[in-house]
């Protein structure tokens, strides 16, 4: 479990879960300012199940969420805004629920 972080102006993918289960991201903020982003990504989940992400902000990342070959995935309560990709991006995935996100200007 990650709860309440921020972290600003990293130059890698700020949350990173690999082959992993039992995820939980709640109450966190990923903002980049003034550092050249490419293939950053907010929260970038391979390979991974049950993951239940909470109250995450994702700012000024290439892409904000990221899921691939991903299971059992919840998004509630997030938002992805002024990434330069996508908001939300899936590759492989199934039983995904999102609900009550904002997703801007992506």
């Amino acid at each position: 479990t990650i709860d309440n972080v921020t972290i600003l102006d990293n130059s890698q993918n700020a949350f990173s879960f690999i082959n992993d289960s039992q995820v939980s991201l709640t109450n966190s903020t990923v903002i980049i300012n003034n550092v050249a982003v490419t293939n950053q990504i907010g929260v970038n989940v391979v390979n991974t199940d049950n993951v239940y992400i909470d109250n995450v902000k994702v700012i000024n990342n290439f892409d904000g969420f990221s899921f691939n070959n991903s299971t059992d995935i919840v998004i509630q309560n997030s938002i992805a805004e002024d990434n330069d990709n996508y908001g939300y991006r899936y590759f492989n995935g199934s039983q995904n629920i999102i609900f009550d996100n904002d997703i801007a200007i992506n």
